[in-house]
């Protein structure tokens, strides 16, 4: 009778053990963490290019984006998927028309949690040469498309930044031909959409400043005039 008991709580004890390991194991393979190995910066002048490598540190995988705030404008990241073990780099363009020294914040958002660096750069240069002129826009739900004309043929980014606080907006990268209108869009993220100032900057790959422009967002196209406007500027941005 001893001996049946004794068996009996060492079978007991036994499946406790199990138990706990593998609720051990489910917590293990459900921890989500992230960490910044590198960071590096290039170029001096109006155009500075943030590089950053994360680090998914943790057993699931997760979506993380970066956003960089320099003394009132925000420059964000695109959103990338790491899986446990992935090191991927993100990239940041910022545009910046004063010299001397900046101060700096990086925010680097994955599942529900942050991760802050501050640091100081340095703008040693900023150079002007006023060569493009913004046409007209029109604001639709996620992106805004712009016509232009230049008058040198190049490579430039666009970068676009807002006082508004919850304005998500990214840079891209474009073609000009000298005396040819160029169709070009920028993609932004608003939850709900409300009149805001867009800061626009088109800044060629030596980082000149080509054009520096504020434009009030009022309101987005809509109805049959708004779908048939949509319908002609993707067929030009295919071309």
């Amino acid at each position: 009778m001893v001996n049946r008991i004794f068996l009996l709580l060492f079978s007991l004890l036994f499946i406790f053990q199990i138990s706990l390991a593998a609720k051990v194991e489910v917590g293990i393979k459900e921890q989500i963490d992230a960490k910044i190995v590198s960071f590096s910066e290039k170029g001096e002048n109006s155009l500075k290019i943030f590089e950053v490598e994360v680090y998914n540190t943790g057993s699931i995988p997760f979506k993380a984006w970066l956003r960089l705030d320099v003394e009132g404008k925000s420059f964000f990241s695109y959103k990338k998927e790491l899986k446990p073990g992935d090191r991927k780099i993100f990239e940041i363009v910022g545009f910046f028309e004063r010299e001397g020294l900046h101060h700096a914040n990086l925010t680097l958002f994955y599942g529900f949690s942050t991760l802050q660096k501050n640091f100081t750069f340095e703008i040693k240069n900023v150079s002007w040469n006023k060569q493009v002129s913004i046409l007209s826009y029109r604001v639709y739900e996620d992106f805004i498309i712009f016509d232009l004309i230049s008058n040198l043929t190049t490579r430039a980014y666009v970068i676009s930044y807002s006082s508004s606080p919850i304005f998500v907006s990214f840079p891209t990268l474009i073609n000009l031909e000298k005396d040819r209108i160029t169709t070009f869009k920028i993609d932004y993220y608003l939850q709900v959409f409300h009149p805001f100032q867009l800061n626009l900057a088109i800044v060629d790959e030596t980082g000149i400043i080509l054009e520096l422009e504020k434009f009030r967002i009022e309101k987005q196209e809509t109805g049959l005039v708004g779908l048939i406007q949509l319908l002609l500027d993707l067929i030009k941005l295919m071309f």
